[in-house]
């Protein structure tokens, strides 16, 4: 598994709720765009949620 998505896993994996939204999958994102420099492509599944896909804003 990438670094770019070991770190969003964390960012999701740190939230207190275990029923993980939209808000979650995005606010994760968005904390993840912050922290991450450089190019990357990710896909995720999440067991009971489906596919998650995103890749650097440039």
């Amino acid at each position: 598994m990438g670094s770019a998505l070991k770190l969003f896993f964390g960012y999701l994996g740190s939230l207190p709720d275990y029923d993980v939204n939209e808000e979650d999958i995005f606010n994760s994102i968005k904390d993840l765009f912050k922290q991450c420099q450089g190019g990357y492509a990710c896909v995720g599944m999440i067991a009971g949620f489906g596919l998650i896909a995103f890749r650097d804003p440039n």
